[in-house]
């Protein structure tokens, strides 16, 4: 994993209903992509059964970053296969503070959110992809 300068990075942002979406209030500069402001996404969308079973909350703070530049870039017509690595980065960075255990599980969350994403992503990158044209 290439390094990554993201320490405290703060995300403001406007959140409405857990199954729904944000909307940030600035424009973020973030690993060289400016989101600007008023850009929505939707968190992680992870089906409540495995929000469940992985104990994800797809707006919790460890998972907000990833989700964010992960959006914006299925929104912008990033290679799909690097836009999921991508989160799988920021994903792991996010755990990298944490006791070794803890750090444990949230990279096997990591994993297996990365491997969801590459199975079932398929199909929101390409209505992105028809949204945009």
């Amino acid at each position: 994993m290439n390094k990554m300068t993201i320490d405290n990075y703060a995300i403001s942002a406007t959140f409405y209903n857990r199954d729904d979406y944000a909307i940030l209030n600035y424009t973020h500069k973030i690993m060289g992509r400016i989101i600007p402001k008023g850009f929505k996404w939707n968190g992680s969308s992870i089906p409540l059964f495995l929000c469940s079973l992985l104990m994800v909350d797809p707006f919790h703070p460890d998972v907000r970053l990833a989700s964010l530049v992960h959006d914006y870039d299925y929104k912008s017509g990033k290679d799909r296969k690097e836009a999921d690595q991508t989160y799988r980065d920021l994903w792991m960075h996010a755990g990298r503070n944490k006791k070794w255990y803890r750090r444990w599980t949230h990279n096997v969350r990591g994993h297996a959110m990365y491997i969801g994403l590459r199975i079932g992503g398929g199909k929101a990158y390409r209505d992105c992809q028809k949204d945009g044209e």
